[in-house]
């Protein structure tokens, strides 16, 4: 007995490219946002005639131009370059700690989905409407990881490497004489577009008719 079976294939719609363009926008904004030591900038200036010495920026886990205070010849000073911390345990706060590895995690997460939705452009049945869903819950997870690393971060900044930049002033969402750069607002747009993008998954999935399979089973 000869039973015609439909084999249907599954691929992006248009809704579904624009899902993997935005996701890729987005976890590429937020990486290299995270990466970059420019979410608080401040100036070093000179105490004798208030010039600046030096711009000095902080990440999360990286800082450009280090700021030290009475070196071997009894004087302050900068290191000039950007480079990440040490050790984990030279970050200088606790929650900086904490913010590393959260946006970490979700930059991670996001990049990992955006690799799939622009591989699911080329190739056929990369996503079922199931997976895409639960893609986009992932991807949801991801954006709220780096809002809420980019939340955690200002509550650092009252440790004492910022205060001798920022002035005494500086305290956790309060960044005294300091300001927060672009590296900042890149990874926190990166994460809403990340969380946004995930219900784009919802619909981003059509199933199209491949051909007919004659299944012949037993009599």
């Amino acid at each position: 007995m000869a039973i015609k079976l439909k084999v249907y294939t599954s691929r992006l719609n248009c809704g579904g490219v624009v899902w993997a363009l935005i996701s890729t926008v987005a976890a590429v904004a937020a990486g290299i946002g995270f990466y970059l030591p420019y979410w608080l900038e401040g100036k070093l200036r000179s105490s004798a005639d208030d010039s600046i010495d030096a711009e000095i920026s902080f990440g999360t886990f990286r800082r450009c131009n280090n700021y030290y205070h009475q070196s071997v010849d009894g004087e302050d000073g900068v290191i000039s370059g950007c480079g990440r911390y040490t050790t984990f345990d030279a970050i200088p706060s606790l929650w900086w700690r904490v913010s590393t590895i959260v946006i970490g995690t979700g930059c991670g997460v996001a990049l990992l989905m955006a690799f799939l939705t622009v591989f699911a452009i080329c190739l056929m049945d990369v996503f079922s409407k199931s997976s895409a869903r639960i893609s986009g819950a992932l991807q949801g997870c991801a954006g709220l990881l780096i809002g809420g690393g980019c939340a955690l971060y200002p509550i650092g900044w009252d440790n004492a490497e910022v205060s001798s930049v920022c002035g005494n002033t500086v305290k956790p969402y309060n960044p005294g004489m300091c300001s927060i750069g672009w590296a900042f607002y890149l990874t926190a747009i990166g994460g809403a577009l990340t969380f946004i993008s995930c219900f784009l998954s919802c619909n981003a999935v059509r199933y199209k008719k491949f051909g007919n399979i004659n299944y012949h089973g037993f009599t």
